[in-house]
């Protein structure tokens, strides 16, 4: 629903805005992010980690800077107008490599368990009656589909952006919660 929603939201802009440009990022990482913050969260709290669809769905997550950057490189240069640009990190990942890198950072070890789609989103409903649920129904959605840059649109090294590794980025502010973690 979100994916198909965003595709929708594109269109109509360009029909009214045909010069826009139209800014597609990837999963974001930075501090106080959504998902590291709630990879390191659940490896915090649980002794065994989920793998929701077993862990394989891809993700190209983006640091938020080199984002930001993007953005305000396309507002300075006309050229950009019109254009489609999928700013997405330097790696693909899978769930459960995101995950490994936590625990390593973290320097924790938790056994990871696949749980299937249909499971994770009974649980999830469950969860949602929660008041700070720790997975929600839409969180289960998102991970159905890849979310990766698909080659063919500009990126951040066409607006001369060396995008950071997640491995680089990540341990300076998920570290710094390890001691009592």
């Amino acid at each position: 629903p979100y994916i198909r929603a965003r595709g929708r939201g594109e269109r109509a802009v360009q029909q009214v805005f045909p010069g826009a440009t139209i800014v597609r990022p990837s999963a974001m990482f930075g501090p106080g992010d959504a998902l590291f913050g709630t990879l390191a969260h659940l490896v915090r709290l649980l002794p065994v980690l989920p793998l929701i669809g077993g862990g394989h769905t891809r993700l190209q997550p983006a640091y938020v800077e080199d984002v930001a950057e993007a953005i305000a490189r396309i507002l300075a240069d006309p050229a950009t107008a019109g254009r489609t640009y999928e700013l997405a990190g330097p790696a693909v990942y899978t769930l459960r490599e995101l995950f490994v890198i936590v625990l390593r950072i973290l320097g924790k070890r938790r056994l990871l368990v696949p749980v299937p789609f249909a499971v994770a989103h009974v649980q999830a409903r469950l969860f949602e009656l929660l008041p700070n649920p720790p997975l929600t129904c839409g969180q289960v959605d998102l991970l159905k589909a890849n979310n990766v840059a698909g080659g063919t649109l500009a990126g951040l090294r066409e607006l001369n952006i060396l995008p950071k590794a997640i491995e680089v980025i990540v341990p300076t502010y998920l570290g710094r919660s390890r001691v009592g973690a």
